[in-house]
């Protein structure tokens, strides 16, 4: 229950048990939904080559910068930004930045594209889980 408390500038706005019920439900595959649309700027062939790929190289032994380095190198792959500030500068060179990647892979695990620390929640969900959500929404094609 830890999870998002470890930073900065923690969550306060959780104040009854319904509201943390709907910010944890993602952990639970009976009410894991969908909720959130993929960016407007990745396409439909672009999401389901950016979460094949994610499997291919999804390793959850990996720290989180190497995990993100793999997320990194996924999207610079089909011409996303590898940082935001090189999307900023020249938004014409790009289909979008590193961000707008791991939110393909976000919506696809938790629905949403808010939520605590994605990595950390595949530490918790566990390879399988991890899985089998990116594989299921990869089989929708939509």
């Amino acid at each position: 229950m830890d999870l998002g408390r470890k930073i900065d500038k923690p969550r306060k706005d959780l104040i009854n048990g319904r509201q943390i019920w709907e910010f944890i439900g993602y952990f639970f595959d009976d009410f894991y939904k969908i909720e959130d649309p993929m960016p407007e700027n990745v396409s439909l062939d672009d999401k389901n080559i950016i979460l094949t790929k994610y499997l291919e190289t999804y390793d959850p032994k990996d720290d989180q910068g190497e995990w993100f380095a793999k997320i990194r190198e996924i999207g610079e792959s089909l011409n996303y930004a590898g940082r935001p500030k090189d999307f900023k500068k020249e938004p014409e060179k790009y289909k979008g930045h590193v961000g707008d990647v791991s939110t393909v892979i976000r919506i696809a695990l938790m629905g949403r594209s808010q939520s605590p620390d994605l990595w950390e929640i595949q530490q918790i969900l566990g390879e399988v889980r991890t899985r089998q959500r990116i594989q299921t929404q990869i089989e929708k094609r939509v």
